[in-house]
């Protein structure tokens, strides 16, 4: 079997030094890749390929768990642990007694889960009143997007960020006082107190910070508005395969797995 015949195995005919990967074409300085990232009020976290989930605020505190997907809240942090069980560390919160769980997202003092059953559920916080099928928790409200592809969201609504708009959307994140959603012809819009959008038709990503929020295209391009007092929507050049808007700070992972974080006096290493 020659190299062509295994497209999309990872070590297969790599011709990276022993140690590194190959990933896209190009080599990683590391033996575990990251999967998924998460930027919460004044920290990150993010999960690499063996399960392995790293947090590090901005005083360089860090700390290691074993999960499959991290939540960065305003001052907590949780994650899928085996079996689909919730854990969570930092500020105190609720935590469900049932296991199964697949999917997570944190806010401020509040998270909510996604139950392999479909049920949706929110501890510390308010519940959905209509069932959803993804759930994204900001400061003080939460949207979800339902199987018809519409956003329903609930909580807080003191700026308007819970009164989005009509239309079909395939993703939607809530932020501190905005929501901002992805519809079906790859726009994005956001409502409540960010309502001022790039005026782009190939977005396949958003995430609402604490005042500001970022986007990714089909192209790999990170593009991020709003607040930027601590240089957090303004991310460096690069290409990206996912992006996470935070409080003070922002962070993407790579097109080549590497976790990078930008704001709150971040030296972003790409």
């Amino acid at each position: 079997m020659g190299c062509d015949d295994v497209v999309g195995l990872i070590l297969a005919c790599s011709t990276c030094p022993e140690g590194d990967i190959e990933l896209n074409g190009e080599c990683i300085e590391t033996t575990v890749a990251d999967v998924q990232v998460s930027a919460g009020g004044e920290h990150w976290c993010a999960v690499d390929a063996e399960g392995t989930v790293r947090c590090e605020d901005l005083e360089g505190a860090t700390s290691e768990r074993d999960g499959t997907l991290v939540a960065a809240g305003a001052d907590h942090s949780c994650a899928l642990a085996a079996g689909g069980r919730v854990i969570c560390w930092g500020e105190a919160v609720e935590l469900p007694d049932e296991e199964g769980w697949v999917g997570l997202s944190a806010g401020d003092g509040w998270t909510c889960g996604v139950h392999d059953d479909g049920h949706v559920a929110c501890w510390g916080g308010p519940q959905p009143e209509l069932e959803v099928e993804t759930v994204e928790v900001g400061a003080a409200h939460a949207c979800g997007l339902t199987s018809a592809l519409t956003v329903h969201c609930w909580g807080e609504n003191d700026a308007g960020q819970l009164e989005s708009p009509e239309g079909e959307f395939v993703q939607v994140s809530a932020g501190g006082s905005h929501s901002c959603g992805i519809t079906t012809d790859g726009a994005v819009s956001c409502w409540g107190d960010i309502a001022s959008t790039p005026d782009r038709d190939d977005m396949v990503l958003v995430s609402a910070g604490a005042g500001h929020a970022c986007g990714l295209t089909s192209a790999g391009e990170a593009l991020c508005w709003g607040d930027d007092t601590s240089g957090q929507a303004s991310p460096p050049i690069s290409s990206w395969r996912a992006i996470s808007a935070g409080g003070m700070l922002s962070c993407g992972l790579t097109a080549s797995a590497h976790t990078t974080c930008w704001g709150a006096g971040l030296d972003p290493e790409i």
